[in-house]
């Protein structure tokens, strides 16, 4: 199955308008942040003294920081040859991925830290590795992810030198004309910059003002100077190890999304294209009801991003209110298989529909969170899908951190960020925001909830930080249509002849690439995990997508065989979203909300996906039959 002339024609037209709005011009230097030129100095020659100067003492520097991970190295390598040399035989399809040594997972943590003290592209480093599960380990990309994107909170000084010379023309008066109130204490610091409150004078409208830290593109410019170097040495020194993670290419894309983050007027620009995908987009009331909302950008420059400042309450208040009734991993276990296909069979997603509609537990313990998750989990997933399927335009950090969720009424103006003032109305005593919710107690919490959805508020999930996006080009849309309609057939053979054609095709200039390992090893297990998914699917369960994903990377990883990052990128947020969603609403079903939208949605980015679509109408339909009468049959024996 392929994608029609006109589809491709049309994708083509939106993917060239949108490179033009994300490819901002070239950004001019703040005082400070560029190489001064001396007097009577030749530029060329003065400019790169000090640049390779800078260069050798920041790999000074960076070998210090790193000096106890490079003497742990020579024994790691050693360790990973014994175990290539006689590797387990453990199938991901039975007994789960063959877990890591435990002297590598504490090497991990110890580089972990190093990169933590290295700096913003080494932390941004580590968190796009631990996206990568194609690439490394389960247990590795779970260490790697604690990360934290956190840094050091520059001073006010900066902020307002900043702000006065890109905002205000140099001009320092301007800065108290251009904000009524400026709150000096930052509300978040990231490892590339760090936001504030403030309130503009022209509209009396709060906002809020992200400043990029002082020399911060400088500074990671020099590190993925130095890590290209250092990339280039390893391949050299590990060529059989190394050869197939093509490190250089991987490092140019990370470099190329480095770049974007530095430049904030690319963040406002996203912001704008989300907002325009999703004016009119809403769930219905017969369906719950619910919406999205992305702040609007206000002002953009290159170190400085004033964009809506949007009243919410973190998601992870939600989720800490699942988590204390339940315990971290209690829904799994008691809805789900051994080793977590099966999230939900068909008997225990009757339960959970009438726990949702009844607001207690399915557990019969306790309570089961707010009234507001499950419709929350619809509004995320089903938004997600969107973005992915329909717009070709994906927020790529969709972890708990950057979604929030305020309420509005069910009929309220989509284009209004300010049509919720009645919901003020309904806060207890003593609160005066709906961020304060985070800090009250659950039962507090619960109660102010429930008095939203008796006066008819439904969820406004709200998405922030979007710097990071994913759109896949043209060549790979019809790589992920093919794949789709494969999928739907369960044919793994030509699952896994589609992956491997795919990459060589992908991969033809470079000559370097590592043949995959044991393709019929590759295309069995691929058989049986999509004939493990078909039985399951049969049965009218809900499936982990989340797990299955996990097992793919495995076998990839096992396999040599390479993913391209945009496929290995979704793959991800497609468990994060998963993740997010399932801990707020356990019986909630990607299948059933990705069938939600593409039987709404007939000018999908990847295709016409007919027999997606068709696949989909009847495994919903069976499903909702076949809980009904589950439903039924409890009731008569009640």
């Amino acid at each position: 199955m392929s994608v029609s002339v006109v589809g491709l024609g049309g994708v083509l037209l939106k993917l060239k308008a949108r490179q033009t709005m994300l490819l901002p011009p070239p950004a001019p230097a703040l005082a400070g942040e560029q190489d001064s030129v001396a007097g009577g100095q030749s530029p060329d020659v003065f400019s790169t003294a000090l640049r390779v100067s800078s260069l050798c003492l920041r790999v000074v520097e960076l070998a210090l920081i790193f000096l106890p991970s490079l003497l742990a190295l020579p024994i790691i390598v050693f360790v990973c040859a014994i175990r290539a040399r006689y590797p387990s035989r453990n199938s991901p399809l039975t007994s789960g991925p063959s877990p890591q040594p435990a002297i590598l997972l504490r090497f991990i943590e110890l580089l972990t830290y190093s990169l933590q003290l290295a700096g913003p592209a080494f932390i941004k480093l580590a968190q796009y590795a631990s996206s990568r599960e194609d690439l490394f380990s389960y247990e590795i990309c779970q260490i790697l992810g604690r990360l934290q994107d956190r840094g050091s909170p520059h001073s006010m000084g900066w902020t307002r030198k900043v702000i006065v010379r890109e905002l205000s023309n140099g001009v320092d008066s301007a800065f108290e004309d251009l904000f009524e109130d400026f709150d000096t204490t930052p509300i978040g610091v990231g490892a590339i910059a760090q936001v504030y409150k403030a309130k503009l004078k022209s509209t009396h409208n709060a906002v809020a003002v992200k400043v990029a830290h002082p020399n911060v593109s400088l500074k990671i410019g020099k590190d993925l100077e130095i890590l290209r170097v250092a990339t280039n040495v390893l391949v050299w020194m590990f060529p059989n190890t190394l050869k197939w993670l093509s490190l250089p290419d991987e490092l140019r894309v990370f470099s190329e999304m480095m770049h974007a983050q530095t430049d904030l007027r690319v963040e406002g620009s996203n912001l704008r294209v989300f907002r325009e995908n999703f004016s009119a987009w809403s769930i219905s009331k017969s369906d719950g009801g619910g919406s999205v909302w992305f702040p609007e950008p206000i002002m953009a420059t290159p170190s400085v991003m004033v964009e809506e400042y949007v009243d919410a309450v973190p998601v992870n208040r939600f989720l800490r209110v699942q988590t204390e009734n339940f315990g971290p991993d209690q829904r799994e276990s008691e809805f789900g298989d051994d080793d977590g296909l099966v999230a939900v069979p068909l008997d225990k997603a009757a339960r959970l529909r009438a726990a949702a509609r009844e607001g207690t537990s399915a557990s019969g313990v306790g309570g089961c969170g707010t009234p507001f998750d499950v419709q929350i989990a619809k509004v995320g997933m089903r938004s997600f899908v969107k973005m992915l399927l329909v717009d070709n335009f994906t927020h790529s950090d969709l972890h708990p951190g950057n979604i929030q969720v305020s309420f509005v009424k069910a009929d309220a103006d989509l284009s209004n960020p300010v049509d919720n003032a009645e919901v003020y109305t309904h806060l207890p005593w003593g609160i005066a925001t709906l961020s304060d919710l985070n800090s009250v107690d659950d039962e507090t919490f619960i109660t102010t909830l429930q008095k939203f959805k008796i006066a008819g508020f439904v969820p406004r999930v709200v998405f922030l930080d979007a710097g990071l996006v994913s759109t896949l080009s043209v060549r790979n849309l019809i790589n992920l249509n093919d794949l789709l309609a494969q999928i739907v057939r369960f044919d793994g053979a030509a699952v896994a002849k589609l992956l491997v054609e795919r990459q060589r095709a992908a991969t033809a200039a470079v000559a370097s690439i590592e043949p995959v390992r044991d393709f019929a090893g590759f295309s069995a297990k691929m058989s049986a995990l999509l004939a493990r998914i078909r039985d399951s699917s049969l049965k009218l369960s809900t499936v982990s997508f989340s797990w299955i994903l996990r097992r793919v990377f495995e076998m990839v990883r096992t396999h040599h065989v390479r993913l391209e990052g945009d496929f290995a990128n979704v793959g991800v947020a497609v468990m994060l979203v998963e993740g997010v969603g399932r801990r707020l609403d356990p019986g909630v079903d990607l299948l059933e909300e990705v069938r939600n939208v593409v039987v709404h949605e007939w000018s999908l980015a990847v295709g016409d996906l007919f027999v997606v679509r068709a696949v989909l109408e009847v495994y919903a339909w069976s499903k909702r039959i076949g809980q009904e009468i589950v439903e039924t049959v409890g009731r008569l024996r009640s």
